[in-house]
């Protein structure tokens, strides 16, 4: 046998359908009361109001709350919002309103069971995305879709950060059969550092575990467990090339207890080893397969 040599990578480093809609973004500041009728924002839209200066409340759906400097209010469209503060003490506020549809999903955030009121922990940071949806707003037309989208992603994760928002058991439940497969790998690429069995995955989903390996098969293509080892090893691949994260590091992050059954199942995937994939770089800059 010869040495390995080495062909086109037949995978891809990452894959989304993410189609962002942005209804508004903008900082302001607010008069001493106003109020938005519910027919103003549609259905599918979410918004985050940070409050960047002073405090004010907020009354969402007839339930009133006060909002601190630093806080993060949560709406959905179809609420009744209205709110105001102390003239004496007028407020900054960054406002967005989007969605991010996903396949025949119009707002995938809206699967999200976001509180209405969260304290950013890290305010600095929460101002710099936002600013940067503002820039993008604002470049060439030749580059302004995909300025805008990278931005508004990196706000998203951002905010999922800061919220920990987990998925709505309910609307897992009410999805139909392509809506729900959808959901599951959301809700696994959520869950990629804690061993996952598929039981805990069906169950998260209201299938049997049989009936849930089959349809994802039938929709996917691979099995369940064969799509998350492979997101597992695209994110490990991802850890080498962007990180100094440890090989050990890397396998804790994602949900491997041992280094050592990380780097096999890594080798058996891409043909070299982790260290060898980071000493060497990944070909093509998408991983190398080998054949013998």
């Amino acid at each position: 046998m010869g040495r390995p040599v080495p062909v086109i990578p037949r995978r891809f480093l990452f894959e989304t359908s993410l189609g962002v809609r942005l209804m508004f973004c903008g900082r302001f500041k607010c008069a001493p009361k106003w109020s938005i009728p519910p027919e103003k924002i549609p259905a599918a839209l979410i918004s985050f109001f940070f409050l960047e200066k002073n405090g004010c409340w907020a009354t969402v759906n007839g339930i009133r709350t006060a909002l601190r400097q630093g806080d993060l209010k949560v709406s959905r469209g179809g609420d009744i919002l209205s709110m105001g503060h102390d003239p004496a003490r007028p407020i900054t506020a960054l406002s967005v309103s989007l969605a991010v549809e996903q396949g025949v999903i119009p707002n995938i955030l809206l699967q999200r069971k976001f509180a209405r009121r969260y304290r950013i922990k890290d305010p600095v940071q929460y101002r710099k995305r936002f600013d940067a949806i503002l820039q993008a707003l604002q470049s060439p037309v030749a580059v302004r879709e995909w300025k805008i989208t990278g931005a508004v992603l990196q706000f998203l994760a951002l905010i999922l950060e800061e919220t920990a928002a987990p998925l709505s058991a309910q609307v897992m439940m009410d999805e139909g059969t392509v809506d729900r497969i959808l959901i599951a790998q959301t809700w696994a690429n959520a869950r990629l550092g804690s061993p996952l069995s598929l039981e805990q995955w069906a169950r998260a989903v209201n299938w049997h575990p049989v009936h849930f390996d089959r349809v994802f098969k039938q929709q996917t293509g691979v099995t369940p467990m064969r799509w998350l080892n492979e997101r597992r090893m695209q994110a490990a691949r991802q850890f080498l090339s962007g990180t100094s994260k440890t090989v050990a590091e890397i396998a804790e992050e994602l949900g491997y207890r041992d280094p050592f059954y990380f780097s096999r199942v890594f080798r058996r995937h891409f043909g070299q080893s982790p260290r060898q994939c980071r000493k060497q770089g990944m070909e093509f800059g998408s991983g190398t397969e080998y054949v013998e």
